[in-house]
């Protein structure tokens, strides 16, 4: 993968007065509402397998993932999996993965073959007792990284830019 890196002629650094969508915009990114729940995660809309769903934005999960509760929803077949999900509060936590046909924020196309399948229950169960959206899967930085995500928290805004 080729690190692009964005760099500001001067005659960007003119323009920063012009708002951050315009100038991301310029360079080719998409602006994707993000919506902050009642606990400060944010979430979006994804499709998967042309299905729309819920998903928190998580910069710290390594990887993607949808809650094995949820494959049915979304036309995924758990297969097998040697990787164990770790995350707050919990390690080795079984996970299954599943062949992803198509995936999409806001129309990008995000290039993805697998997505990991584990049980969402107790982060379901969590976000309830704060009276929050419960959520299909979470999107990491395996997907943040593919498509060039640039975090407004300002604007609770990611842009993101299509390969």
């Amino acid at each position: 993968m080729v690190n692009e890196k964005i760099y500001l002629s001067s005659n960007d650094i003119l323009k920063l007065n012009m708002e951050l969508s315009e100038f991301l915009e310029n360079k080719n990114y998409h602006r994707v509402n993000l919506y902050k729940n009642e606990i400060g995660h944010y979430q979006f809309q994804i499709s998967l397998n042309g299905v729309e769903g819920n998903f928190i934005l998580d910069t710290g999960a390594s990887s993607s993932c949808v809650g094995t509760e949820f494959a049915e929803k979304y036309n995924l077949v758990p297969k097998s999996s040697d990787y164990k999900a770790a995350g707050a509060g919990a390690i080795d936590m079984e996970t299954y993965q599943a062949k992803v046909e198509s995936m999409h924020i806001n129309g990008i196309n995000i290039d993805i073959e697998n997505i990991i399948l584990f049980d969402l229950t107790q982060i379901n169960e969590a976000l309830t007792l704060h009276d929050a959206c419960n959520i299909d899967g979470i999107i990491g930085a395996e997907i943040l990284e593919q498509l060039k995500a640039i975090i407004s928290y300002a604007e609770k805004t990611v842009y993101l830019k299509e390969q």
